[in-house]
């Protein structure tokens, strides 16, 4: 099957999920404003890990009927955090259109965020304990990865700090994705490992991915999110690494602060040519081989085709 095709019918899949929530929670004395809600927190988005997920339940010998439900418990934790990053962050845009937290209000969005972490759990639970127990565990480290993220210093910050974040924070939504769906499939040892692993390096592929990405905005003359609200990005660490006083001075005088998008294009023509971005593109590619290399233990079948066509699409984004 065609990795297109195949994405369609997990989202036609999903949607349908997603519309019939209540039947799939199973709570029915909810408000009439309470499910709307959470079905637009749902309906938007790439849905990267709900497919990665699904191909993993597949991959380890499960059927889809039975996959996209778990997909659905892993957007909604996945959306959950998006909406509170959101707050924590005061990013007042997600994905060209009003955070959460601008269109319903800062309390409403921390409630809503609250539900849809439970809604999480209560989808999870059909897949057995050790499912809700894995997920709560992921989810504790995505919670240290964000602490770790507000507390790190562009001063004092190590690169191995940064990966460690990452590790917890945006690898740990794509590596649990791949890791409880195996599990929850039946997958092996062996097979989880190896779709944890695909996970995890998929997530650092990601992360960094966007921290480029947010900084090429400046190209369009727009600001970066991360600039404007002090966000530590690995270009960013390998920039103030590699430069002198007077280059780290201009950096300092952006960072975290207000600024022109001026200002940023001149910051950003450094970055370049220090040679940041290249760095980060380097490590991308180590990323990849380490991604591809994990699936090798697993069956080949038209799964493991899909999970590289999946890693290629991510490199595409």
């Amino acid at each position: 099957m065609r990795f297109d095709k195949y994405v369609d019918n997990v989202l036609c899949r999903f949607e349908k999920e997603v519309e019939n929530l209540d039947d799939l929670v199973k709570i029915k004395d909810l408000s009439p404003y309470a499910y709307p809600l959470i079905q637009s927190a749902l309906m938007k988005g790439k849905r990267l890990r709900a497919i990665l997920g699904t191909l993993s339940y597949q991959a380890a010998g499960g059927k889809i009927e039975k996959a996209i439900p778990l997909a659905v418990a892993i957007e909604l934790a996945h959306n959950a955090s998006l909406i509170h990053d959101d707050i924590v962050d005061n990013d007042e845009i997600r994905r060209g259109k009003a955070s959460f937290h601008k269109k319903i209000g800062l309390g409403n969005a921390v409630v809503l965020g609250d539900a849809l972490i439970l809604m999480s759990v209560n989808i999870a639970a059909s897949h057995g304990v050790e499912v809700v127990r894995l997920l709560s565990k992921y989810g504790v480290e995505i919670c240290d990865g964000e602490l770790m993220d507000i507390a790190l210093d562009i001063e004092n910050v190590s690169e191995k700090e940064y990966f460690l974040k990452i590790k917890k924070k945006s690898a740990a939504l794509f590596k649990s994705s791949a890791y409880v769906a195996s599990y929850a499939a039946g997958g092996s040892p062996e097979e989880n490992k190896a779709l944890s692993s695909f996970g995890e390096n998929i997530g650092f592929i990601y992360q960094i991915k966007d921290d480029i990405a947010d900084l090429m905005k400046i190209k369009s003359k727009n600001y970066s999110s991360d600039l404007k609200n002090g966000i530590v990005t690995l270009p960013i660490i390998h920039y103030y690494k590699n430069s002198e006083s007077l280059e780290r001075e201009y950096l300092m005088k952006i960072f975290g602060k207000e600024h022109s998008v001026k200002d940023s294009e001149k910051l950003l023509e450094r970055i370049e040519k220090k040679g940041s971005i290249k760095y980060c593109m380097e490590k991308i590619n180590e990323y990849e081989v380490q991604a591809r290399n994990s699936l090798m233990p697993l069956k080949d079948n038209e799964f493991k085709k899909l999970l590289f066509d999946y890693l290629d699409y991510i490199l595409k984004l």
